[in-house]
């Protein structure tokens, strides 16, 4: 009878809160976001993930380790700030020296993983799911060449690994 009880007021409170509008419109709380994408290398490193801890670490090894980082900021207006809307995503790639070709389908000796930091179900470190259009293709022992058609990560270049390298791109998003 008891659970009776409980699982009534459950279902209870859940029409009723499916009822009410929520006239809450998030363009009138932020003014714009601030988006900041950083891209490093590094050489002779591997990947060490802790799945249960959500970290990563550069450790010293022998492959090659690109991690892409995009953090969307909000900007408030002045007295409508609000919670939870920061959020970071990342890519976490560790190309091994023996591939030639990597895909998230087709991933060979490499790994691939995409971290997300923000209020959603999709919370931590997760491989990457085989879907997503992404390619690394080798050009010579330290140079790839990356295509990525993956939400937030969408770019095209040469990586070299030859030495270790770090740099940020900041846009604001009215």
């Amino acid at each position: 009878m008891k659970n009776l009880l409980v699982l009534a007021t459950t279902l209870i409170l859940l029409f009723t809160s499916c009822n009410q509008s929520d006239d809450m419109n998030i363009s009138d709380y932020v003014d714009h976001w601030e988006i900041n994408t950083t891209f490093k290398t590094f050489e002779n490193s591997t990947l060490d993930i802790d799945t249960v801890e959500n970290e990563y670490k550069i450790a010293e090894g022998h492959n090659q380790v690109f991690i892409v980082t995009t953090e969307k900021n909000p900007v408030f207006k002045e007295g409508k700030e609000l919670t939870d809307l920061y959020s970071t995503k990342s890519l976490l790639i560790e190309l091994d020296t023996l591939d030639n070709l990597v895909t998230p389908e087709n991933p060979s000796n490499s790994r691939l993983f995409q971290q997300l930091i923000a209020f959603s179900p999709d919370y931590g470190i997760n491989p990457l799911d085989k879907e997503e259009k992404i390619t690394f293709t080798r050009n010579n022992k330290n140079v790839w060449t990356i295509e990525s058609d993956i939400y937030d990560f969408v770019f095209r270049g040469q990586l070299d690994f030859s030495t270790e390298q770090s740099w940020t791109n900041t846009i604001n998003d009215y």
